[in-house]
């Protein structure tokens, strides 16, 4: 078990990567981060692993008269439900159906605004890891593993700091092996197992993502002056 809590996001990420990079391929694979909160630990792991950061955008579901109780997450082509959070609350359908329309619309938002970047990248046959700050329920990392899914890669392999255990029960059937450094119980919240948990706004994305994209391109540089 892993010495908690971790300071913040991106010494979640950074303990993660040494952990990882025991076990590296000689081919790193493709490093995505679901936006926003796994942004800062994805931005490490990919630096460690020696490959470029890309984004995943998903967005979770709350229950509508408890937001920051999460029934389910979408991303902008598929979506999952917590099947045992909204089989306890006997929601009506088109309840349901509003809550989630409503976050697909915000997360058409932000795709607009962080994702450009990795449209651009063709998974086929390529082997993927999935980076967050952590899970809770693990239904925005199973919304994710949908996605990415789709695009036909090699594998998916998620990496996590923290989860619960019943979060990382689902994560394991819906992907190719998962990496996770603590899994405390009783769990909580994330923020729970974070000194420094605070919320990242789009500036804080947008810089982070052009930061990405400004070492991505000075790599690529020393490489071409050796």
């Amino acid at each position: 078990m892993e010495d908690l809590p971790f300071r913040d996001r991106a010494e979640g990420g950074l303990r993660l990567a040494a952990h990882l990079r025991q076990a590296a391929e000689p081919e790193p694979p493709l490093v995505f981060a679901l936006a926003r909160g796994g942004l800062p630990a994805g931005r490490e792991v990919a630096r460690v692993l020696g490959t470029q950061l890309h984004v995943v955008c998903v967005h979770r579901v709350g229950v509508p008269w408890q937001p920051e109780l999460t029934m389910g997450a979408v991303t902008a082509t598929s979506g999952v439900l917590d099947e045992e959070v909204v089989a306890s609350l006997h929601l009506p359908r088109e309840r349901l159906d509003f809550a989630v329309a409503k976050e697909r619309a915000e997360l058409r938002r932000r795709e607009t605004l962080y994702c450009p970047v990795h449209r651009e990248v063709d998974l086929r046959g390529r082997a993927v890891l999935l980076v967050d700050d952590g899970a809770a329920t693990g239904s925005s990392m199973v919304a994710a593993l949908g996605a990415l899914r789709a695009r036909q890669p090699r594998s998916v392999r998620v990496a996590l700091p923290v989860a619960s255990q019943r979060a990382l029960r689902w994560i394991e059937r819906e992907s190719d092996g998962c990496n996770c450094l603590a899994t405390p119980e009783p769990f909580g919240s994330i923020a729970n197992w974070y000194l420094d948990f605070r919320p990242l706004s789009d500036n804080d994305v947008l810089r982070t993502l052009e930061q990405v994209r400004r070492d991505h391109a000075n790599g690529k540089r020393r490489k071409e002056l050796r």
